[in-house]
């Protein structure tokens, strides 16, 4: 069951290198669905850059206690997942609301 902790902790940094590139360089045309032209690109990357970054952190977050507390793995999985789940809809959310043009 360790193994599952690390995969979730790189599949975490992965989304905070994302994120941070995405907020740094301001590459939205990573992002799957992203029309050029249809959003304004620096509330975009502000955007999906933050929420990718607090995604990537909780699963980092979640992943460490996975080996603090392994006992309740169940219970970490359910709100790790609905955390990830929430973060991302919240994301697509403020795209649609905020960085259309």
């Amino acid at each position: 069951m360790e193994s599952h902790g690390i995969i979730n902790a790189s599949i975490g940094l992965m989304f905070v290198i994302l994120g941070f590139i995405i907020m740094k360089y301001k590459a939205v045309y990573l992002m799957a669905g992203y029309k050029p032209g249809r959003y304004d690109d620096d509330k975009m990357s502000k955007i999906c850059g933050s929420h990718l970054l607090f995604s990537g952190l909780m699963l980092i977050l979640y992943s460490t206690l996975f080996f603090l507390v392994p006992e309740q793995m169940t219970m970490h999985y359910i709100v790790m997942y609905s955390v990830f789940t929430i973060a991302l809809i919240r994301m697509v959310y403020q795209c649609e609301k905020y960085a259309r043009k």
